[in-house]
């Protein structure tokens, strides 16, 4: 199979055949403007990364202006996913089927120039696509609920004959405070009992429901009902304030979600979606690769000792810890003292020790050495910080690898991986 297209509309039992891998929300303004050579070297990095995928916007892949970053995107072996948009004003929020029909016309119109320029191009099909739903405006939700329904069941199926998967994404309370079909599961779940196309999913965004599970006590998880219809998931870092959609380096992110997720048996792309607007213009796309890096790995942790997995009851963890086995040398001014066990994290270590405020050095994986502050102790648990400069690419996936036990496959085997 060519790297980064869905499996072409071949079905087994019903479902395609999907990679299973670390996506990207490519931000309009990340690209716009920049030179061929410059969106071909971006593109690559990110398959360096263990991106596989590429969410667009509608409108994006419309404007020929982005052309040529899109060809580097199929180049480069890259599939794409979709991220719908208004078209003249007319969204998703209906007050009457006259509503609906309007807005079926106009977004089947796009997907239908979206389709011929992704296949014009080289695209296979599969292609998913996810649609916000819309302001809840009339007296009685349950007719909200209905519009969109009828909305998402006959777009789905026409969508079908473009082999096109319409998505609803899950959407949050506050950011902005606006009353939204999906910003909670009961919608989600009514619209599941409503719509009967098997063209039809949800897009799981683990920030929107992590925002809500903290600000207003919601469920993290979705009911179980539902879970077969997870078609796509939006990924992102949250930082203080319940600002969200920052890239993935260090703190906190919806770890226990991409367990939840692989525990479930989902066989989509985890695609990490960021507000390029909430990032150092010129360092962006060092963070993009540090946090597909990061995710990739945990992914593949995480399907490897799935039979081990926990889900945390204190979902604001800041970071994954593994326990590692083998010893390790800590040195207290530049003398080797001892070897042993501990656990680790992108940003700190933890190891059982009762003289432990000195050390300054840990040598791990032959010879690399952790730079460390010691922070204090919990539960017999001496607590440092690791300073090393995680900025950097190199020292990252250094870090990375060691930290999740990586042998990464060849580029040509993980980036034709199936399941």
């Amino acid at each position: 199979m060519q790297l980064g297209n869905w499996k072409k509309a071949e079905r087994l039992g019903g479902y395609r055949m999907r990679r299973v891998g670390v996506g990207i929300d490519l931000n309009t303004r990340a690209l716009n403007g920049k030179s061929i050579k410059y969106v071909d070297e971006y593109i690559r990095g990110l398959r360096e990364h263990r991106v596989i995928n590429v969410d667009l916007i509608v409108n994006y892949v419309l404007d020929d202006n982005n052309r040529y970053i899109i060809d580097a995107i199929h180049n480069n072996g890259l599939s794409v996913s979709l991220h719908s948009n208004g078209i003249n004003d007319i969204y998703t929020t209906f007050h009457s089927s006259k509503d609906v029909n309007s807005s079926i016309e106009l977004q089947l119109n796009a997907l239908n120039k979206a389709n011929d320029i992704l296949r014009g191009i080289g695209f296979e099909g599969g292609i998913p696509v996810v649609y916000h739903g819309g302001e809840v405006v009339n007296k009685d939700r349950k007719i909200d609920i209905q519009l969109a329904a009828e909305f998402f069941e006959e777009l789905s199926r026409k969508a079908y004959v473009l082999d096109m998967e319409i998505l609803t994404e899950s959407l949050s309370l506050n950011h902005p405070k606006v009353d939204c079909i999906g910003n909670n599961w009961i919608d989600l779940q009514e619209l599941n009992r409503n719509i009967s196309s098997k063209n039809w999913g949800i897009c799981w965004d683990t920030g929107h429901t992590r925002g809500n599970a903290e600000e207003e006590g919601k469920m993290t998880f979705p009911p179980i009902n539902i879970l077969d219809k997870i078609k796509f998931t939006h990924i992102h870092h949250m930082g203080e304030d319940s600002v969200d959609h920052l890239p993935i380096i260090s703190g906190e992110w919806q770890d226990n979600e991409v367990k939840f997720l692989i525990l479930s048996n989902y066989k989509g792309i985890f695609s990490l979606e960021y507000d390029f607007r909430l990032v150092d213009e010129e360092n962006h796309a060092e963070l993009v690769y540090l946090s597909t890096y990061r995710l990739a790995a945990m992914i593949d942790y995480f399907y490897r000792n799935s039979k081990d997995i926990v889900l945390l009851d204190n979902i604001r963890r800041s970071n994954i810890r593994v326990d590692k086995k083998r010893p390790m040398k800590v040195i207290r001014k530049g003398k080797v003292l001892d070897e042993i066990d501990y656990q680790i994290s992108i940003d700190s270590i933890m190891f059982k020790k009762s003289d432990i405020r000195d050390y300054n050095q840990i040598i791990i994986d032959d010879g690399y050495v952790l730079n460390v502050e010691y922070l204090g102790s919990r539960d017999g648990m001496a607590i440092y910080k690791i300073q090393n400069n995680i900025y950097n690419l190199d020292e990252y996936r250094r870090i990375i690898d060691f930290i999740f036990d990586m042998k990464w496959a060849s580029s040509a085997e993980y980036n034709s991986m199936t399941i």
